[in-house]
């Protein structure tokens, strides 16, 4: 079987993406998540479990870079718990990129008053 791409330079059409997980032990406090970007990238989407219920309340979540610019935000819904999300809401405030080891963060505004979950950020090179 010949090679496909043999005589072409698909190089150019490459793109790369990461999936970077994080954690909030929990958002009750105004507690913060934190990841390191692979590459110049931008965040596209953000997918959580939770581990324990959130209660009470909404909790909303920003994503910040590493200067602490707000890159979007998304809602954790009140009683959500055991159930994988993406957060569908998060988009890309600014369509910045991050730089390649950049921190980035995920803060919770403490809605509620437990909760608690791991985080999958995705990372889209740029």
């Amino acid at each position: 079987m010949s090679n496909p791409l043999y005589g072409s330079n698909r190089a150019d059409d490459a793109s790369a993406s990461a999936f970077i997980e994080s954690e909030i032990v929990a958002v009750s406090g105004a507690n913060i998540g934190y990841c390191v970007a692979p590459f110049k990238s931008k965040v596209v989407g953000v997918s959580y479990i939770l581990t324990t219920a959130t209660t009470d309340a909404d909790t909303v979540i920003t994503v910040k870079d590493g200067d602490g610019n707000s890159m979007g935000t998304f809602t954790i819904p009140v009683l959500a718990i055991n159930k994988g999300g993406t957060a569908s809401g998060f988009e890309n405030d600014t369509d910045a990129a991050v730089g390649a080891g950049e921190v980035v963060s995920l803060t919770s505004d403490a809605g509620s008053t437990a909760g608690g979950g791991k985080f999958i950020v995705q990372f889209q090179a740029v």
